[in-house]
C-alpha cells in the first residue's frame, strides 16, 4: 500500500491528520485480513518543494533544518494519534 505522506514545509495541521488515520485505519484492517507481514505499507515524506524553498528562506533555515523540524513534529502527531508506523517511509 504507497500513501502520498506531507509535504513538510510548515507544521501539520488536521488537514493532514485526516489521511493519516485513515490509511492507519486501511492498515490494520488490511493486516488483520491477509496476515501481519502480508502488508506493506510506504508512506513518503517530501522534503523538496518550492513551498518548502519559500517556506526556509521565510523562516531563515535551511532546507534540511526546515525539514527535519517539521518531519519530527509529523512523527510526534503520528505518535499522539496512536497510527503505526509505516513499513517503509522514504523521502
Amino acid at each position: 500500500m504507497y500513501v502520498c505522506g506531507p509535504t513538510v514545509y510548515d507544521f501539520p495541521h488536521i488537514g493532514n491528520a485526516r489521511p493519516l488515520v485513515v490509511f492507519d485505519v486501511l492498515f490494520r484492517l488490511l493486516k488483520k485480513i491477509y496476515g501481519e507481514n502480508e502488508i506493506t505499507y510506504v508512506r513518503n515524506i517530501t522534503d523538496v518543494d518550492d513551498k518548502i524553498i519559500e517556506s526556509s528562506k521565510k523562516n531563515k533555515k535551511s532546507i534540511n533544518e526546515l525539514t527535519e523540524i517539521i518531519t519530527k513534529s509529523f512523527h510526534e502527531d503520528c505518535r499522539y494519534l496512536y497510527c503505526l508506523n509505516p513499513t517503509f517511509e522514504p523521502k
